[in-house]
């Protein structure tokens, strides 16, 4: 769900940072452990860490740059 919602961001053209996948990553797994009581998750406390994140990225694939500046308009 987050990387379907993360492609969305991509395709309208948006640029994503972190601190946006980790916000977003909190109430998707909230709504995942309310949908499927009873899961090993449900009992964790979620923080979506930049260790978490650091993982997901190695998992997933993704590539995240955040622009800031003059740097937002390079290629």
């Amino acid at each position: 769900m987050l990387l379907i919602w993360i492609n969305d961001i991509k395709l309208d053209g948006n640029i994503i940072s972190e601190g946006m996948i980790r916000e977003k990553a909190r109430p998707l797994r909230d709504e995942l452990v309310k949908n499927y009581p009873g899961t090993s998750g449900d009992t964790d406390l979620f923080k979506s860490s930049s260790g978490w994140f650091e993982k997901f990225k190695k998992c997933s694939g993704i590539h995240c740059v955040v622009r800031h500046g003059e740097a937002a308009s390079a290629n």
